[in-house]
């Protein structure tokens, strides 16, 4: 096999993993737009905590998806990705100056 050919399958894998990846954040963004109140603040916790770039990432999808609800059926809602978008903010200031440091 030649170096082009292994490049060019290269390409195909990472494409193949792009794809991948985009289908699985809709799978979650889906999950987590139908989550119980609970659930939903549950994971975001846990997002905000282990993986503050997704959960952002997480978070502004999911705003955009409730922007054309009303405010008594998507508030709360709004309130908890919002409150769960600034803890990721912080996490990601602690996380900075560690990686600074190395």
């Amino acid at each position: 096999m030649t170096l082009s050919t292994q490049s060019g399958i290269q390409h195909l894998f990472d494409d193949n993993q792009a794809a991948l990846d985009r289908v699985a954040f809709q799978l979650r963004q889906a999950t987590l737009l139908e989550a119980s109140f609970d659930n939903l603040r549950s994971e975001l916790s846990g997002l905000a905590a282990e993986r503050p770039h997704y959960c952002l990432m997480m978070c502004a999808a999911l705003l955009n998806a409730l922007k054309e609800l009303s405010k008594e059926f998507a508030g709360e809602r709004r309130a908890v990705i919002a409150f769960f978008m600034e803890k990721s903010l912080n996490n990601l200031e602690l996380l900075e100056p560690k990686r600074a440091m190395r």
